[in-house]
This record gives structure tokens, sequence and C-alpha cells, in this order.
């Protein structure tokens, strides 16, 4: 790559030289090749998406333990991280087809480090996703450093758009009114039937050793117990009647779904996460909560 011929100055691509097109052509070219490094790939489609799913858990997990939950470090990993589906897109394109012959998923040596890998490759790619897409149309400024790195500007840059920014990753100034992200009303607490429940299910699910994987069915009785709960929180986000069309659908029989989503990840999250005993240790291979398709269908 001719670097030393392109004129290191920040052009748009209907003003940059066929020299500097080129160079940017050639960096994304070797980008787009980056999945030819993930480890993951050799393994199992099914293995290597729940790996990856489970390796994105851990962080959130670790980054919530660093700094508290719904912090500003915690709220923008949770956004980089919603970026990293092109990982997924590697397995399905790249990868093995799934196979029956995996049962047992479990978190393990050189599957972490596989999966720990993969995500750090997915979420460097991420950037070029999202920034050569604004070189192409036009929006933003690029350049070729010495080394052959790319580097993109934005036009127009000033301090009311990167404060912008910092509001919409949840900063704010001191003395702000608006103390952080918006957050609904209080939120309606279990009742105690449903309490007594979800404690029941816990010590029926949870083996001997803190690391194993939870096994648990649960109960109707719990599932009820806990909806009045969820279907109060979605009455107060949604304006529309529950006779509202969608897509071949009411907004009633969506929200009785999503109702049933909710509970099902409520009841996962009070199994896995016992917070009332301090220095509980994490349980990776259960993070991600794991059914066929026909299973979900069912559920």
């Amino acid at each position: 790559m001719a670097v030393g011929k392109v004129n290191r100055m920040p052009f748009l691509l209907n003003d940059a030289s066929p020299e500097l097109k080129s160079a940017v052509k050639a960096v994304e070219d070797r980008a787009d090749k980056c999945y030819e490094l993930l480890r993951l790939l050799k393994r199992p489609a099914n293995e290597a998406k729940w790996a990856l799913l489970t390796a994105m858990a851990l962080q959130l997990e670790e980054w919530q333990q660093r700094f508290g939950a719904n912090s500003p470090q915690h709220r923008i990993r949770m956004l980089n991280l919603d970026r990293c589906t092109c990982g997924f897109k590697f397995i399905s394109e790249h990868g093995r087809p799934i196979s029956r012959l995996v049962q047992k998923y479990t978190w393990h040596g050189s599957l972490a480090l596989d999966a720990n890998y993969a995500l750090q490759v997915t979420e460097q790619y991420s950037h070029f996703l999202s920034a050569f897409p604004m070189w192409y149309k036009n929006h933003d400024q690029v350049d070729v450093q010495p080394d052959g790195r790319v580097r993109f500007y934005i036009p127009r840059d000033s301090p009311g758009q990167r404060q912008v920014i910092a509001f919409l990753q949840g900063f704010r100034a001191k003395g702000s009114e608006i103390a952080g992200p918006y957050s609904g009303g209080p939120r309606k607490a279990e009742s105690s039937e449903a309490m007594r429940l979800l404690g029941q299910l816990w010590q029926e699910a949870r083996p001997g050793g803190a690391a194993k994987k939870f096994a648990y069915e649960p109960s109707l009785d719990l599932v009820e117990a806990l909806r009045p709960k969820y279907q109060h929180r979605l009455d107060e986000n949604f304006r529309h009647p529950n006779t509202f069309r969608l897509n071949g659908y009411s907004l009633g029989e969506f929200k009785s779904f999503y109702i049933g989503l909710l509970i099902l990840c409520s009841i996962h999250e009070y199994i896995c996460y016992p917070f009332d005993k301090p220095g509980q240790q994490i349980p990776i291979s259960s993070l991600v909560m794991l059914r066929t398709r026909p299973g979900w269908t069912a559920k």
C-alpha cells in the first residue's frame, strides 16, 4: 500500500484522491478478514454462539460488580456490547454447522480463551461497521497515517455536539436537575407469595458447587405470582390500548408475550444472583438461558 503518496489531510469520499480511496479500501479489506483469526469458528455453531453470549454476559456482570448497576460505565459497556452482533454473523457465515452432539454447555479453559478473544476482535471490528458507512455516505472525513492506519473525522465537530454525545451516554453536569438516565417510576415489588416461591425454587435449583450449571423448572404458581408486577410495568409504559394493531398481531398479544419473557428472565436472574449473599461466585455456565426453539415456543 503506497501510503507515502497519499496526501495526509482528511477528505470526504467525493473529494478524496484515487490513492486515498485505494489506501482506505485496503484497510477495509484487511479488517473484513478479521474472522480468520477466530479459533472459536472451529467449534460447532451452537457451542460457539453460546460461548460468545456467555463472554458478553460475564463482562457485564464483572462491570456491574466493579462500577455498580446502572452506573455510566456499566451502561456504556452495555451499549458497546450490544453492537458486537457481527461475531454471531461470523459464526453463521464462516463457522462450522450446528452439532447435536453438543449437549453440555460448560464454561472452561480453552473455550473461555477462544470466546473472550472472539469478543475482543468483534468489538474492534464493530468500530469499522459504524465508521466506514459514514465515509461512503460523505459524512465523515478520513486520512491515512504513516503506519497505514485510518483516522476518521466528524465534520463540523463542536462542543455542543460533544455535549449531546455525553448526555446520551448518561453523563450530567453537576447540579443538573436530571441526575441520570430516566428509569421510570417506582417499581412494584414482588408479593410475599412470589418471594416464598422464588426462595423455594432457589433452594431446589442451585447445585452443591457454585460454578456448576443450574437446572430448574418454575412452577405455574410462581409465574402467576410474578405476573401482576410486570403487567403493571408494561401498562405504564404503553399509551395505546391493547387492541392497537401491529404487524399481524395486537399490542395486547405482544405485551402478553413480553410479560412472559420478562417473568422467565426475572426468575433466572434470581436463581443466578442471590444479592443477599455478598461474594457469591458468578455462575458463568448458567448466565445464558438455553432452550431449543420448540422449547422457547412451548414455554
